[in-house]
């Protein structure tokens, strides 16, 4: 006698019901094997006769079946079966196949299902038959369905990472195949001939696709991304709202243009709803001495721009002009994109800080009352005014008097500061505003439209501006 191996498709063994659902598991995914064609009237739900393989387990449905879809008039509902193995089946009885009607607010707002392993220790299998939307008048459409089962044992098997929970649908020709990612994330499709299949997902209301090729025998997996995929000519970055370095995600994203060029689209993945745009010039430059006439004061921050819900297509050319930093006694560049444009700032042409998104300081003379104490000379942040230097030295130049944070929201990355005016007052060194604006002798940082500081008998140049795009989180 064998103490490691059991037989089962031996002479004399045990074959039970889930020896041969591992087999018909591993050949099929859960789907419709016959009939079981859905329709819908008013607020009633129907399934014609037909049969099911759901987890390897072979499912009759006898008679066409009606359910009452009426607690609730908006939203969505979908029709669970559950298989219990703890329930009854005897020759006379069976009741381990529990169909239930369960409601969310919206598509993927639904409870996970359970999908333990009935075959192995798991007592507990669910699938969603269908997801119906809901109206006052009651069902108003089909937004998923298990399809027809093309069974798993040929062809390639594509393996789908998305959010937990959420409905993924393949599509080839006039066959698809809907399934809910797992807890992990993961959904998993079997048997799918060889071709382009189109993989979609709805997310916060926006439909989402990638097409891949798919061969036979073959095996994928790729991460169904919500970032547009597309082609640029110049320098970028893409982050998440975190501003961590992403490749794929599954959530919000923000692309950054650091250098001027031509974007195209090529997938919307994202952005089918259009795209938040908010731009910054570039920062002003500084020179003490022009023309014989002192120039003391801090460079302005670039000016700020946002734009919402910006449609877009595939395979437009959108030009993006990224403001370059003012060199020396020179105003910053424009950026523009998308229809929109942001100036650059201003360089001083006196003891007066220069205007911007937020504003230079004012030079603190040897005889001007302002101390470090009281912010003397420091640049402007967030769209407010350069610090003057007190009586005796140059104002602070004058600031947007708007925010300068990306998108114009509270907890926005910080842009365009303004640059610190020079000092010849003995402990008194002005520094640059919040954003990139430069200290005293120091330029504006690079990409953020940063004012230039300014020092005696120096040069120095204002901070290239930039360009963010994210997916649209509502309009203007």
């Amino acid at each position: 006698m064998s103490a490691n191996f059991t037989g089962v498709t031996f002479p004399n063994q045990k074959v039970t019901p889930a020896n041969d659902a591992v087999i018909r598991r591993a050949i099929f995914d859960d789907g419709i094997l016959t009939g079981c064609d859905l329709s819908y009237s008013g607020s009633t739900l129907t399934m014609t006769a037909g049969q099911l393989m759901i987890c390897g387990r072979q499912i009759i449905h006898p008679s066409s079946q009606n359910w009452a879809v009426t607690e609730a008039t908006s939203g969505y509902a979908r029709l669970v079966l559950t298989i219990d193995v703890t329930r009854t089946s005897t020759k006379d009885t069976f009741d381990q196949v529990v169909d239930e009607i369960q409601y969310a607010t919206d598509a993927n707002g639904f409870a996970d299902l359970t999908t333990a392993d009935i075959n192995a220790t798991g007592t507990r299998y669910q699938v969603a038959v269908c997801v119906v939307s809901l109206g006052p008048g009651g069902i108003t459409g089909i937004a998923s369905k298990l399809d027809v089962t093309e069974g798993g044992g040929a062809g390639g098997v594509l393996t789908v990472t998305v959010i937990p929970g959420e409905l993924v649908t393949v599509s080839h020709g006039d066959k698809s195949q809907t399934k809910a990612a797992n807890a992990s994330g993961v959904a998993v499709f079997k048997g799918l001939k060889a071709g382009a299949w189109t993989v979609a997902v709805t997310r916060n209301g926006k439909p989402t696709a990638k097409t891949v090729i798919v061969v036979t025998d073959y095996s994928v997996s790729i991460p169904l991304s919500t970032i547009p995929e597309f082609t640029y000519t110049g320098d970028y970055e893409i982050v998440n709202d975190s501003d961590e370095p992403i490749t794929v995600s599954q959530d919000n994203w923000k692309i950054r243009f650091l250098t001027s060029g031509t974007l195209k689209f090529t997938n919307l993945n994202g952005a089918e709803g259009g795209i938040d745009v908010f731009l910054v010039g570039g920062g002003g430059g500084t020179k003490w001495s022009v023309g014989g006439n002192i120039c003391s004061g801090g460079a302005g921050g670039g000016y700020t721009q946002t734009g919402k819900a910006i449609p877009v297509t595939t395979n437009t050319p959108y030009q993006i002009d990224i403001g370059s930093g003012g060199i020396g006694a020179a105003d910053g560049g424009t950026t523009s994109a998308f229809g929109l444009s942001a100036g650059g700032g201003g360089h001083p042409t006196g003891s007066s800080g220069a205007a911007g998104g937020s504003g230079g300081g004012g030079y603190v003379h040897a005889n001007a009352s302002g101390t470090s104490a009281s912010g003397a000379g420091n640049g402007g942040s967030d769209g407010s005014d350069g610090v003057t230097a007190g009586s005796g030295g140059g104002d602070g130049g004058k600031g947007q008097g708007t925010t300068t944070r990306e998108f114009g929201e509270e907890n926005g990355k910080l842009y365009a500061g303004g640059g610190a005016g020079a000092s010849n007052k003995g402990g008194v060194s002005p520094v640059g505003g919040a954003g990139g604006g430069g200290n005293m002798g120091s330029d504006g940082a690079t990409n953020t439209g940063g004012g230039a500081g300014n020092a005696l008998n120096g040069t120095h140049n204002g901070g290239s501006g930039i360009a963010v795009i994210r997916n649209t989180r509502g309009a203007a």
